[in-house]
């Protein structure tokens, strides 16, 4: 997340409407809000800045995990054979 996007972003909204956004973590200085980006989808409530979906994934970093492959054992036979 960047830090200088979000607070934009607090600094452009009405604070009911930065909390349907984003919440302050403990571990995380910031986490997207539950349900944030379905109100984004849809009909901006009013007193929203007129950028704000732009202003909102500006303020993502999105990264990506490497693949991952875990093995396990299907059954008990016996390897050594």
């Amino acid at each position: 997340m960047k830090e200088s996007e979000i607070l934009a972003i607090r600094e452009a909204c009405q604070p009911s409407l930065f909390e349907r956004l984003f919440r302050r973590d403990t571990i995380v200085r910031w986490r997207v809000a539950d349900g944030a980006t379905l109100m984004l989808a849809g009909v901006l409530p009013e007193g929203a800045p007129r950028n704000l979906r732009a202003m909102f994934s500006r303020a993502l970093t999105v990264k990506e995990n490497p693949p991952r492959l875990k093995i396990e054992r299907t059954g008990t036979e016996d390897l050594a054979k």
